[in-house]
C-alpha cells in the first residue's frame, strides 16, 4: 500500500490576461503572490507561513527566469514545492474554490489556469513520502546538481547584525543547506557528520 505523501511540488499555470512585461528576477513578486492566495482561502495557515521560521515548509520560483514580454494568452509557469502536505491544501482550494481566479504578478493581470502535481503532467511536478524517498535512494560514485533558478544562501550576520548573503551555490554550503533542512521536517533525520565522509567539488 502506497505511503501518503510528505511531500508536494507542483507547476502552476498562469495565463497572461494581457500584454505585460515581466522584468526578472519575479520570485519576491511569486512569494508575495503565494501568501495571498493562501490567505485567502485559510487565515490559519497564512499566519503562520508569514512567521519569521528559520527554514520555511515552502518554496516558489518562477520557471522562465528571463525578462519576457507577454501577450495575451501566454503562460507564465510557477513552481511551487511543499515540505509538509498539509500546506498544499489551501493553496489548492485558491483553484477549486475559485476557478480562472485572477491574480496580478508585478504590472500584469493573469488567471489562475491550471496546476499539475503528477510528473506525467510536468517533470517539475510529482508526490512523494519522507519514507518513499529514502526508499529510492541508491549509493552513487558521483552526483551532480543543476540549478535551474538563480540561488542565495543565508549565512551568518556581520558584525552590525546584518544578514550576509552568499550569491553563488558552493557544495558546502548546497549540502549543509540540504541536510538541515531535511532534518527540520523530516521524521527520518540525517546525521550531518555524513558530509565528512564525502568530497564536494564546486
Amino acid at each position: 500500500m502506497p505511503s501518503s505523501p510528505d511531500l508536494v511540488a507542483c507547476v502552476v499555470d498562469l495565463t497572461a490576461r494581457e500584454g505585460t512585461v515581466l522584468e526578472r528576477p519575479q520570485g519576491h513578486r511569486a512569494h508575495a503572490l503565494f501568501l495571498s492566495l493562501i490567505e485567502a482561502t485559510d487565515p490559519e495557515p497564512s499566519a503562520q507561513l508569514h512567521a519569521s521560521a528559520p527554514i520555511k515548509p515552502w518554496t516558489i520560483t518562477p520557471l522562465h527566469q528571463q525578462g519576457r514580454r507577454l501577450r495575451h494568452g501566454d503562460a507564465y509557469p510557477l513552481r511551487v514545492s511543499f515540505l509538509q502536505a498539509s500546506l498544499y491544501l489551501p493553496f489548492a482550494r485558491a483553484f477549486l474554490d475559485t476557478p480562472n481566479r485572477s491574480v496580478r504578478l508585478a504590472d500584469g493581470e493573469f488567471a489562475l489556469q491550471a496546476i499539475h502535481t503528477t510528473c506525467d503532467s510536468s517533470h517539475w511536478a510529482g508526490v512523494q513520502s519522507w519514507r518513499e524517498l529514502i526508499n529510492r535512494a541508491a549509493p552513487a560514485d558521483e552526483l551532480t546538481l543543476q540549478f535551474r533558478s538563480p540561488t542565495a544562501f543565508s549565512l551568518a550576520t556581520d558584525e552590525r547584525g546584518r544578514k550576509r548573503y552568499g550569491l553563488f551555490p558552493d557544495g558546502p554550503t548546497v549540502f549543509r543547506s540540504l541536510i538541515k533542512r531535511w532534518n527540520a521536517f523530516s521524521p527520518l533525520p540525517l546525521d550531518a557528520a555524513i558530509l565528512d565522509e564525502v568530497d564536494i567539488l564546486t
